[in-house]
């Protein structure tokens, strides 16, 4: 996060339905609510994230374009706007990296990612057997991403697939269990990310967060200790940090990702609702302002971000 970001929310729909999952099948609702409140009504085309997209790189040297929930490749908006992404990224010669659940990743999307070497796939898995599929939802997910890993692996894209799992309490069998798999099929990168991630957001955000699991250090340590001997890049999230450090105040917690992560990095929601900074969209949070593309031109709307975030800033010296 040292250079600029750009990131894209494309869509509403995953395919999965996963018990602690922010937006459930009344998640549109949700957002909508939300929406109510900021005061926008668009839905973005792909075209206009491209043109986000391309502020941000004339304007500011952004040099990646990130693709987000509710799944990069589940639908027909998110899989165009995905595709057009990726194409204005590789034009530029800028880097294009998705995140998914795997179910929309076809032949056609490995293809794509073969095709443009600056193309980057991380695709959640948080059991190493159809454990996953209870999890998310899915019947047979957890063989359909095995047998993607594998295609991805066979084309030479060892170092653009990134698998992601999230820390549940208690699921650190889960993630022991994960690794040794990771390590048996030749998987080369790892993140692990914590679901307090997940609570800070929509109905979640009033709850009052509890200590981390007395062996969650114990296990991360673990985990580098034996990644780090498979030769497994692993990425622990700094979050973990704040649990370690008894970060448990939500508003605490909060303000310290809204103003501190380094960087420019925006967050482009469906709606046209951009935030600077955190990867989490609250639906009390300050830094953020309503973009509608077919009365303003995406640079001023960066322009008028920028402002309000500084000006947050100060009121918050």
């Amino acid at each position: 996060y040292s250079h600029p970001i750009s990131t894209h929310i494309v869509n509403l729909n995953c395919g999965a339905t996963c018990d602690f999952c922010l937006m459930d099948v009344r998640g549109e609702d949700k957002v909508r609510r939300i929406i109510k409140q900021k005061g926008n009504s668009v839905f973005l085309q792909p075209e206009d994230h491209v043109a986000f997209y391309r502020a941000m790189h004339i304007a500011y040297g952004c040099r990646v374009a990130t693709v987000q929930g509710r799944d990069a490749w589940y639908d027909t908006i998110g899989k165009r706007a995905s595709y057009a992404l990726m194409q204005a990224t590789k034009d530029d010669g800028s880097y294009f990296a998705s995140v998914t659940n795997g179910i929309g990743v076809t032949d056609d999307v490995i293809k794509a990612h073969v095709d443009n070497p600056h193309a980057y796939l991380l695709l959640s898995l948080d059991a190493a057997s159809d454990k996953h599929d209870d999890m998310r939802g899915v019947h047979l997910l957890f063989e359909h991403i095995e047998a993607v890993i594998a295609k991805m692996l066979a084309a030479g894209l060892e170092n653009r697939l990134t698998v992601t799992s999230i820390y549940f309490p208690g699921c650190e069998r889960n993630l022991l269990d994960l690794l040794d798999f990771l390590i048996e099929i030749g998987v080369t990168s790892w993140s692990v990310n914590p679901f307090i991630n997940e609570l800070m957001s929509f109905e979640y955000h009033n709850l009052q967060l509890a200590q981390p699991p007395v062996n969650m250090c114990e296990t991360i340590s673990h985990l580098r200790e034996k990644a780090s001997k498979h030769n497994i890049s692993l990425h622990i999230a700094p979050e973990f940090e704040y649990f370690v450090a008894g970060f448990i105040d939500k508003e605490k917690y909060y303000a310290s990702l809204f103003l501190s992560k380094p960087g420019f990095t925006t967050r482009l929601q469906p709606h046209g609702m951009i935030s600077y900074g955190s990867d989490i969209m609250h639906p009390t949070r300050k830094d953020t302002i309503a973009w509608n593309p077919r009365e303003e031109r995406p640079e001023d709307a960066l322009t008028r971000l920028l402002a309000h975030y500084e000006n947050l800033l100060a009121l918050s010296a």
